[in-house]
């Protein structure tokens, strides 16, 4: 029975997922986890309304089919937690872990894709493929680069009009919608 027993409540000797995560992962994951709940408390709009994020969701919902969203991150985990965060602002996501996978989900679902976050330093072919590749038969798609690198120094790196905007890492979720909202307005 004691043997049973040790058995049955012995912890998870994995490390849970903040503790896997790699340097920047783990400054992704812990600023959104710090800010993850809030989008579900009560938000006050301007005028004093105040609404919960899945009632605005609902709302929404009835209006028009969510934009969808595609990222393409070589580490699962900032996937994993972006996907929650745009779900929980009402997008619908596609996640891809490298450039192929991305390319292809592009290529499969162009028509639905509102915006590509893509980030710069994946394995395999280099962000310049990648983009070019999306842009091939779609020049007017919509691409935010995610970096940790300096946003200036980097959207530097592309004539004007390839990139859409540059996000840097690690970036919040009150941060990443407005990007979003701003380059889906344009």
């Amino acid at each position: 029975m004691a043997n049973l027993t040790s058995r049955t409540f012995a912890p998870d000797p994995s490390p849970p997922p903040v503790e896997r995560a790699g340097g920047q992962a783990r400054q992704v994951l812990a600023g959104v986890v710090r800010r993850l709940m809030k989008p579900f408390l009560a938000v006050t709009e301007p005028g004093g309304t105040s609404s919960n994020l899945s009632e605005r969701e609902d709302a929404g919902s009835r209006e028009s089919p969510a934009p969808t969203i595609l990222v393409i991150d070589d580490d699962q985990i900032v996937c994993a937690v972006t996907e929650r965060v745009l779900g929980a602002f009402g997008f619908r996501v596609l996640t891809a872990t490298d450039s192929g996978e991305g390319i292809t989900l592009f290529r499969r679902h162009s028509r639905e894709i509102a915006c590509t976050l893509l980030d710069v330093t994946m394995p395999g072919p280099g962000v310049e493929v990648t983009l070019d590749e999306i842009r091939r038969d779609h020049p007017q798609a919509r691409v935010i680069l995610v970096s940790g690198h300096n946003a200036a120094e980097l959207a530097s790196r592309f004539p004007p009009g390839k990139v859409s905007a540059v996000l840097q890492k690690p970036f919040d979720p009150e941060r990443l919608r407005a990007l979003l909202d701003e380059v889906l307005s344009s």
